[in-house]
């Protein structure tokens, strides 16, 4: 597994973080890695490509609420991605167990954010 997590990525522009990203998974596929975990960007779709392995998207910071995480991972997986690592997005809110289910139709099920907070009643 590889990680690409860009140096200070909050102080970087959405057009630099796309290239570091694209740059850094292209390298960690060529070094070896059978997949990496990095972070969504801008023209996502591009960095998939551009990457002969599959990639994972981060939860990065904490987002405002469940339909936020949700819809990042919702727009992930639409744009290529495999799959997401979520740490404090699934773990720091107020029904864990719900909202890793409505997680998980978002990824496999591919049901609507929306749907899903509705569906695993996460109103906040």
């Amino acid at each position: 597994m590889g990680e690409y997590f860009p140096s200070e990525c909050e102080k970087l522009s959405p057009e630099e973080k796309y290239q570091q990203v694209r740059t850094g998974c292209r390298i960690l596929a060529e070094l070896g890695a059978d997949f990496i975990k990095t972070f969504y960007t801008e023209c996502f779709t591009e960095v998939v490509a551009g990457c002969p392995v599959p990639i994972l998207v981060l939860g990065s910071s904490r987002l405002p609420t469940c339909l936020d995480a949700l819809k990042l991972a919702a727009k992930a997986i639409r744009e290529g991605a495999k799959g997401v690592v979520f740490g404090r997005n699934a773990l720091q809110v107020t029904a864990p167990l719900q909202f890793q289910s409505a997680l998980l139709a978002v990824v496999k099920e591919k049901i609507s954010p929306e749907e899903a907070v509705r569906k695993y009643h996460l109103g906040e």
